[in-house]
């Protein structure tokens, strides 16, 4: 007794999403297109991509040397099977279909989680293919326990006679690299104490490269040392050993309500830079310092400052 493969071996290509990033929190999903390889994203999630190539399943099969597939209709099956085990990547849904070559005996119902069709004779020494798209769902950064870094997706395709025997599963899968999102922490918040309403001209300055001590110095005016004059202190956290730009706002304003003081910023993390790791894995940059540097005179207001600056970190 012998039993046979009446299915054929299916050659199934492997795409590739290309690189993203993370949503903060939830799941944000990469769709790719079975008609055209387009991708794009879907809710709720808020992750992007860094990279934007087409991406989409083709399928071919082959009929050698197979009386079956020469003379009669085929079944194919077409099922996802999941992400790469305790990764941010997620098992396809949505699966979607369109045909390139094949005879079509019968159509999937689409979009679906399994794809089942029914395609023509192939004739001996003929191929036929066609492509498959469908969403990909990739965690975001709350869930950290689950791995970054190259990552895939797999499906499986079967192929038998139409009532179901002789079947040959062939698989494949699709491929993506996600990074965390990059995070900025401030610890503590530039301050630049307590000074006193000079008599004429002054200056404040309370630069960055002095470090998280702060070295304020006073020109025309006086100050108290409590509060303590500190620089203020920033770690960005993302996708280990990855480049990244830094950039500071180069001034911004200082107000106590009626009157504004501008400030020129300095700093000593700016431009291209690198986390510390290796994809896959946490990274970290810092800590890095901002101080800053003022004027103000016998007309500047008494009374409590603040103000805001932009801090911007993004992937290279």
């Amino acid at each position: 007794m012998a039993t046979c493969a009446w299915g054929q071996t299916a050659s199934i290509s492997a795409p590739n999403i290309g690189k993203v990033v993370a949503g903060a929190t939830g799941v944000t999903t990469f769709r790719f297109a079975s008609s055209t390889g387009n991708v794009t994203i879907t809710g709720p999630g808020t992750g992007y991509r860094l990279t934007t190539p087409t991406a989409r399943f083709t399928v071919t099969i082959p009929c050698i040397n197979n009386n079956y597939c020469k003379n009669s209709n085929m079944k194919v099956v077409v099922t996802a099977l999941g992400g790469t085990a305790g990764s941010r990547a997620k098992t396809l849904t949505n699966l979607t279909f369109t045909n390139s070559t094949a005879t079509m005996v019968s159509n999937p119902t689409q979009p679906a989680s399994s794809l089942t069709f029914t395609i023509g004779a192939i004739g001996n020494n003929n191929t036929v293919s066609f492509f498959l798209g469908g969403d990909l769902p990739i965690d975001g950064d709350d869930q950290t326990s689950e791995t970054t870094g190259a990552l895939t997706s797999a499906i499986q395709v079967t192929t038998s006679q139409t009532n179901g025997n002789g079947a040959i599963n062939s698989g494949g899968s699709v491929g993506v690299t996600v990074d965390r999102g990059l995070k900025i922490t401030e610890n503590p918040a530039i301050n630049f104490g307590r000074i006193f309403v000079p008599t004429g001209a002054a200056s404040v300055s309370l630069p960055a490269s002095s470090g998280p001590t702060g070295a304020r110095s006073l020109t025309g005016t006086g100050g108290l040392a409590s509060p303590t004059p500190r620089v203020g202190n920033y770690t960005i956290t993302g996708e280990g050993g990855q480049l990244f730009s830094l950039s500071v706002q180069t001034s911004f304003n200082l107000s106590n309500g009626t009157t504004t003081i501008p400030v020129t910023t300095s700093t000593t993390g700016q431009g291209t830079q690198i986390l510390s790791g290796s994809s896959g894995s946490a990274g970290s940059y810092g800590p890095f310092y901002v101080g800053g540097s003022f004027s103000l005179d016998q007309t500047t207001s008494q009374g409590a400052y603040s103000g805001t600056f932009l801090i911007t970190a993004s992937y290279n």
